[in-house]
């Protein structure tokens, strides 16, 4: 990455960051149960009812854990033999041996 590509990331970065701090935090309640709730501050614009249902959708994982322990699973898999397969060339390639 060259200097001036560097340059130009970290503006940007830096502009969104103050774009972010300069928008009016106003306090959320978040009711979770009954009598229970949190107050986030954030964004005036930001809709916490929208983030908060999607929450209710991820309750079937309480109800069908195996819809989440397959596909876990699968990655676990996936991971791993990459991993071997990465020693196994490592191994065909290393001249010492």
């Amino acid at each position: 990455m060259s200097l001036k590509s560097f340059t130009c990331c970290l503006a940007t970065a830096l502009l969104c960051t103050l774009g972010l701090l300069a928008q009016t935090l106003q306090p959320h309640t978040l009711a979770y149960a009954p009598g229970k709730s949190i107050t986030l501050s954030l964004p005036a614009k930001l809709d916490i009812h929208v983030a908060a249902s999607g929450l209710r959708r991820v309750r079937f994982l309480a109800q069908a854990p195996w819809m989440a322990f397959w596909p876990g699973f699968a990655i676990f898999i996936a991971v791993l033999s990459f991993n071997l397969l990465g020693d196994g060339l490592r191994d065909a390639g290393d001249a010492r041996s």
